[in-house]
């Protein structure tokens, strides 16, 4: 039996929409270097040829769009995954904001990224669904807590941020518009930490800022022996 998605690559709309979310998961690739361990889906495949193929998209858009469709739909399968899991364990309210507050200032640090698919999937069980449960009720006097994220503030204004050999940031003036909002969403992180409740609320916060200081640190590239300051390697700095 065929794939039924040939009536819907018949829809217009549906066929923009897709495009659109690929071309959105690639936004930040300002310089494009494919992961080689991206799950290949037909389904792709047969989108591309059938609906990406006009005279407005060059090959290099199509490779690029393509790309974009399988991390899209490799990091639904992974949200899915993530998402049941922490819900069979009673901890979704947790998972939840562990995944937001990770990455919404993930997206302006970058940092250090798993090189296999199976490796982020297991270690983004462990940082969003295990680690929210096991520290949730834990406390943290306010002096530590200050201590800390204040330690994070600086950490962050120092290194972020931090791009990777497939994503290098090349331009200056875009790793000092990352900069600058990383250290923003940082501050915001410290006030939340202090003032903040729940306690768990808090931990979690607390922990996955954790989480993206030490993917930024040039000693975690070191360990993992990835290359730090990727950028260097080109000449444009405009």
């Amino acid at each position: 039996m065929k794939y039924k998605t040939e009536k819907y690559f018949n829809n217009h709309y549906f066929s923009a929409i897709i495009t659109f979310l690929a071309k959105l998961t690639l936004i930040k690739f300002s310089n494009f270097r494919a992961r080689k361990d991206v799950i290949k889906i037909k389904f792709v495949d047969d989108f591309i040829s059938s609906k990406v193929v006009d005279d407005n998209y060059s090959h290099i858009e199509k490779v690029k769009i393509a790309y974009g469709m399988e991390i899209l739909l490799e990091n639904l399968i992974k949200t899915v995954i993530i998402i049941g899991l922490a819900f069979a364990l009673g901890g979704l309210k947790y998972t939840l904001v562990a995944i937001l507050s990770f990455a919404i200032l993930r997206f302006f640090t970058f940092g250090l990224h798993c090189q296999s698919g199976l490796m982020c999937l297991l270690l983004s069980v462990f940082l969003d669904v295990m680690s929210p449960i096991l520290i949730k009720d834990i406390y943290v006097g306010t002096i530590p807590r200050c201590i800390l994220m204040i330690t994070y503030v600086f950490l962050i204004f120092k290194y972020a941020p931090a791009d990777t050999e497939n994503h290098p940031l090349v331009k200056k003036e875009v790793r000092k518009q990352l900069k600058t909002r990383a250290v923003i969403v940082s501050i915001i992180y410290c006030l939340l930490a202090i003032f903040a409740k729940p306690m768990w609320f808090v931990n979690i916060l607390m922990l996955m800022e954790t989480y993206v200081v030490i993917s930024i640190l040039p000693i975690s590239y070191k360990i993992f022996r990835r290359r730090y300051n990727n950028y260097e390697e080109f000449n444009d700095e405009n």
